[in-house]
């Protein structure tokens, strides 16, 4: 089978979106009290001292930049946590984006040990 190099992109990044996606879950689960999955992503809930943290990953990503994206519930109580609010700015999220799976899931580990105290 020939296939061009545009569509050879398209299938390495879908792989390793999926390889992604396989490792984030189970990362997140590490921390999470609550997930529901649905068709196109998995949202879960993880539990601090600032509020839930509501955690959402992609399924359908195709492109090269990994990603994790997080809000709090309850931004006032949030902002209360100096940490939390220098991470959250005005918005209440807290996304993880990189360009390599790894790094992507590294920062994301460190937010969750830090918010959780694991």
């Amino acid at each position: 089978m020939i296939i061009n190099y545009k569509e050879f992109c398209t299938l390495e990044s879908k792989k390793s979106q999926e390889d992604f996606f396989k490792k984030a879950d189970a990362l997140i689960k590490k921390y999470s009290t609550s997930s529901k999955d649905e068709d196109s992503r998995t949202e879960y809930i993880i539990k601090t001292s600032a509020g839930d943290y509501a955690v959402t990953l992609n399924k359908h990503e195709n492109g090269k930049v990994y990603s994790i994206f997080g809000r709090f519930e309850d931004l006032e109580k949030a902002k209360k946590d100096e940490y939390i609010k220098q991470m959250i700015g005005l918005s209440g999220k807290a996304n993880f984006h990189a360009h390599t799976a790894e790094e992507a899931l590294d920062e994301f580990k460190k937010f969750a040990e830090k918010i959780t105290k694991k």
